[in-house]
């Protein structure tokens, strides 16, 4: 039997480098496992509406956006981050984000983007189906409560002495 610790398994620590008007940027090739979980969690928190669904934009737009603060060695200020759709624009219109995202492995991208869709997808199709519960309910409940307050009020309890 052999122990973990001596097959030496050493972390991949590997960037690809870019240059965008006249500066160099670090893509990290290489997304451990945490890293990835904490990107598709991030990005579907971001991107829910206070409906709870998600909004597609906003899955695509936040997961760029969070490949690109996990991903690269760009720092990025606090005013920087103040307005992320806007910073979003910004990348997008610049064409740095393609850059960036050129630069990340397709099949990490691909695994986290699928994750993400797969998750959204069941809690899409979840929510849809409690909100229409949800929605009879509502709808029927009057009409429900009506039929009850009607019987009560035509309850006669002698009708009923000999049951």
């Amino acid at each position: 039997m052999v122990k973990f610790s001596d097959l030496r398994i050493e972390t991949p620590c590997e960037y690809k480098k870019i240059t965008f008007n006249d500066a160099e940027i670090n893509i990290a090739q290489y997304i451990s496992q945490k890293d990835m979980y904490d990107v598709i969690m991030i990005t579907l928190e971001n991107a829910q509406e206070s409906n709870g669904l998600y909004n597609d934009f906003l899955l695509d737009a936040y997961l760029n956006l969070n490949l690109v603060y996990l991903c690269t060695d760009i720092e990025f200020s606090e005013e920087d981050r103040k307005n992320e759709m806007e910073l979003y624009n910004k990348l997008v219109g610049s064409k740095l984000l393609d850059a960036i995202i050129m630069a990340i492995p397709s099949r990490t991208y691909n695994e986290i983007y699928d994750y993400i869709r797969q998750i959204a997808d069941v809690n899409m199709k979840y929510g849809a189906q409690i909100g229409r519960v949800l929605e009879n309910v509502v709808t029927e409940l009057p009409a429900a409560m009506a039929k009850a307050a009607e019987i009560a009020e035509n309850f006669k309890p002698e009708q009923y002495e000999n049951v």
